[in-house]
């Protein structure tokens, strides 16, 4: 088959899919910049390439369908190896399409990283006056370095992340409940959190079944470990790496010491450094999949030695590996708050009181001021609530800044308990 044939089919398939997919609208609004490449970051399937085709569904009502083409470079039957494979494929679509050298195009390339060399394709196409290029990637490294060094600020960057509470709502069919209205109210909103935060907020896996949602969940989580981690950096030491995915996802919203996740692989004859699990680490947030949160502190040296909580992307990720899930609601709600502090793009730390209190997140924006953000999911026990509130009073005093106490029925209410810093 001609490669003309194959782009051709491959279209064909595109719009055949946007007629029968229902998108739902994301809340993180992104508008393209004239002159400049829109990025979109993020773990894999995570639903970058749906708002891809959330925007290609729009464009179609507007514009010709042969002035938009859409490209999975992972997609085998593209045969790419190397940018100037790509560069062929794009010459192409102008050649066989004359007129979209004087009308606007767009252009639309998937998982870009997997291309050696993209960047430089995609420079010559936010050169190109009338074309406006989209671009999608599932490492945050890679993507940041090339922008910096290639497109000399030609790009603009958009993390995606699960669906939200709200948004899951809205995939499911499920209609919000204002819990402030009635106990009822409360009641349902909190019955429909606890759902949330079991199966999470891949789009796939919304209205799956639970052994379905499993294996799905299964699967990003291999896809991760291997092609965007094993592959990506060439990891010899998997038994260290098996036991660090599993160890992270496991204990999301827990404490990580290094040294003793280090000294207990060794203890068990897996011959492993503290740096090259310092390392490891690195890998796991650059692929969007696991993050690491250092200890609020002035002292530099004190952070780096101190333990640090871990999070999943996923509240549902977590839960699929938990061997009780039920019962660890509460971690699962702080690993769903953090996520909602990273959509905003905000630095995150955890605090220790001066008389040995944890409060769960101190974050810091643009202002550089911090405020602090408890959790207390077992908000109907009087004493939980209280400690977890007494907590927040004595950080606040002590940080002289200001706070929140997130519980369900605040959380189920709006998104207005997320700090604007």
């Amino acid at each position: 088959m001609q490669q003309y044939d194959i782009i051709s089919l491959i279209q064909g398939e595109l719009w055949d899919r946007l007629t029968k997919m229902i998108l739902v609208k994301r809340f993180a609004e992104i508008h393209p910049v004239k002159g400049k490449a829109t990025t979109l970051v993020g773990m894999r399937r995570v639903g970058k390439t749906y708002t891809l085709l959330n925007k290609i569904k729009n464009l179609e009502k507007q514009f010709p369908r042969e002035s938009i083409l859409y490209l999975n470079l992972e997609d085998d039957r593209l045969g790419l190896t190397k940018y100037e494979d790509l560069t062929k494929i794009i010459d192409l679509f102008y050649r066989n399409t004359p007129a979209n050298y004087k009308r606007p195009s767009y252009i639309f390339l998937d998982e870009v990283q997997v291309i050696a060399g993209w960047e430089k394709v995609a420079r010559r196409l936010v050169e190109t006056d009338r074309c406006e290029l989209w671009l999608t990637g599932s490492s945050a490294k890679m993507l940041s370095k090339d922008v910096a060094t290639q497109f000399r600020g030609r790009s603009m960057v958009y993390e995606v992340w699960p669906y939200d509470y709200f948004e899951y709502l809205e995939a499911s069919h499920i209609a919000w409940t204002d819990p402030s209205v009635s106990f009822a109210n409360r009641d349902l909103a909190r019955e429909q959190l606890e759902h949330y935060l079991m199966s999470g907020g891949f789009p796939e896996t919304v209205n799956a079944s639970s052994e379905t949602r499993m294996r799905i969940l299964q699967d990003y989580r291999n896809a991760v470990v291997l092609r965007d981690v094993v592959e990506r950096y060439q990891i010899k030491n998997l038994v260290a790496m098996e036991q660090l995915v599993s160890s992270l996802v496991i204990n999301s919203g827990r404490l990580f010491s290094v040294n003793k996740f280090t000294n207990d692989l060794k203890s068990r004859g897996v011959p492993v450094g503290k740096d090259t699990i310092i390392e490891y680490l690195s890998y796991f947030e650059d692929a969007f999949f696991a993050f690491s949160v250092p200890i609020y502190q002035v002292s530099q040296r004190v952070q780096s030695t101190s333990p640090k909580k871990v999070f999943c992307v996923d509240s549902g990720m977590s839960s699929a590996y938990s061997l009780r899930p039920k019962a660890d609601l509460g971690r699962l709600f702080e690993n769903l708050v953090f996520v909602d502090l990273k959509r905003q793009g905000y630095r995150t730390f955890y605090y220790i009181t001066k008389d040995g209190a944890e409060v769960d997140f101190v974050v810091v924006g643009h202002s550089g001021q911090p405020f602090i953000v408890q959790v207390c999911f077992d908000d109907s026990a009087p004493q939980t609530s209280q400690r977890e509130q007494t907590a927040l009073d004595k950080a606040m005093q002590e940080l002289q800044c200001g706070g929140i106490l997130v519980t369900p029925r605040i959380y189920t209410q709006s998104r207005e308990w997320i700090p604007k810093l």
